[in-house]
């Protein structure tokens, strides 16, 4: 057991002895997770004027009595202090629209009073002939003037995310109006991260939101970073529990990296939980572009490995799948050298690997005196050779157009298919742009 979990069991302990005990802990004993927002949508003093927006809101609004009226902001602390664990779990209703579940235990610890107190009416001579018992308090409807039970309220919650990669999280209905104030929005938010053990958020988030955020990006629980791409901003928090997982934290931040299209100006921005814990992500940040680089060109890497060791024998079941992953790739990679500054390190960093490809594929698929990077040997569509096919037996192929069936052939008999003619295409164009830019 680490440190942490000695510490929370200790929290817990006092806790159930004591009642919130988080006002007595040493100050050294709140930790976060320092990261630079001053840049960003959730900079300091913005987050501050949505606070005391919101805040002058509330006071010329009509009063609605609140839990926070009664039990105060009971999770005022959740974001500083770390190990956070309230029983809060989630169940997919619809496509990546989730029901948020609280256990009785955490309504019986958070949102109860006695019996005499929930009750606005006599109870009797006897009183409660159950006892002055916990239950759960009352609160306002949404859009109504009546009462219902907290839990009541609570069993309607529902939070979404656009799922993988980049787990942006919704919460389009939010919580009540009456248990606004109280915290709960903040722990449904650091649960649901948890849950999918890594989310984001985007400048266009309601205001709210961008409350929340710019505390789970300091949260102990959460690895944060920024990345901005194009001037737009998405901000990231990772369960540190993930890093227990099959998902390492540095995976997700370089998987992330690959999602955003290529071209433009990026940068990388880590909070210092992530700079010292995974050393290696300082050098990303150093230079997302180069990073970015190199990972587009090793999952183009892997399209062109895969198209050499068919040599030729390609089934008709082909997979468009493939097909469009291996443009996507190769365009990925070609933005980038379009768009980087000084493009021929990039360029040199990969010659031989290239090179080495290029070799391969022009010996099992293309005549050789037919490849060269003239522009006169550009076709029709931009970027594309009109390098000569050839068969298994080295010779030219070209369409037959003797053929009376529907299928597609080629001239020494074998089937044309049009998903892997595509992709080997695409992987000609490659290799044309980028033996025609390159300068030794």
């Amino acid at each position: 057991m680490n440190i942490n979990e000695y510490r929370n069991r200790f929290y817990n302990l006092l806790e159930s002895k004591l009642g919130n005990v988080k006002p007595l802990i040493c100050e050294n004993e709140l930790d976060e997770d320092r990261i630079d927002l001053s840049q960003t949508y959730l900079n300091p003093k913005k987050i501050k004027d949505i606070k005391d927006t919101n805040k002058s809101s509330d006071g010329n609004s009509p009063k609605v009595k609140k839990v926070s009226d009664v039990k105060g902001n009971q999770f005022k602390d959740a974001g500083s202090i770390s190990g956070n664990e309230y029983g809060i779990t989630f169940e997919e209703i619809t496509n990546n629209v989730y029901k948020v579940n609280f256990p009785n235990e955490f309504i019986q610890k958070y949102f109860s009073l006695p019996t005499s107190q929930v009750y606005d009416f006599e109870l009797g001579p006897y009183g409660d002939e159950h006892g002055d018992k916990d239950m759960p308090m009352n609160a306002k409807k949404p859009y109504s003037s009546d009462e219902t039970s907290v839990d009541n309220l609570l069993d309607k919650i529902t939070i979404n995310t656009e799922g993988h990669p980049t787990n942006r999280i919704h919460f389009p209905s939010g919580i009540p109006d009456s248990l606004r104030g109280s915290g709960i929005g903040y722990i449904i938010y650091e649960a649901f991260i948890k849950y999918l053990r890594w989310g984001s958020s985007q400048p266009n988030a309601s205001s709210l939101a961008q409350v929340v955020w710019s505390k789970l990006a300091e949260d102990p629980d959460f690895y944060s970073f920024v990345i901005e791409i194009n001037n737009d901003t998405y901000v990231y928090a990772i369960s540190k529990e993930t890093a227990l997982s099959v998902y390492k934290p540095d995976d997700i931040v370089n998987s992330i990296l690959q999602h955003y299209k290529s071209g433009g100006n990026i940068k990388l921005i880590l909070g210092d939980d992530l700079k010292n814990d995974y050393p290696n992500l300082v050098i990303t940040s150093e230079n997302p572009i180069k990073v970015r680089f190199n990972l587009f060109f090793e999952t183009l890497k892997y399209h062109l490995d895969y198209l050499i060791s068919l040599k030729n024998d390609v089934s008709s079941q082909f997979t468009d799948g493939f097909y469009r992953g291996m443009l996507r790739k190769t365009n990925d990679v070609m933005d980038i050298l379009d768009s980087e500054d000084y493009p021929y390190p990039l360029y040199r960093s990969k010659y031989d690997e290239v090179k080495s490809l290029f070799d391969k594929v022009v010996d099992l698929y293309y005549i050789s005196n037919s490849v060269s990077f003239e522009s006169d040997d550009l076709g029709i569509s931009k970027n594309v050779p009109k390098w000569k096919r050839k068969g298994n037996d080295g010779q030219e192929i070209v369409l037959d157009s003797t053929t009376l069936s529907d299928e597609k052939k080629w001239t020494d008999g074998s089937p044309y298919v049009e998903n892997f003619e595509s992709a080997l295409n695409s992987a000609a164009t490659f290799f044309n742009y980028f033996f025609a830019r390159y300068v030794d």
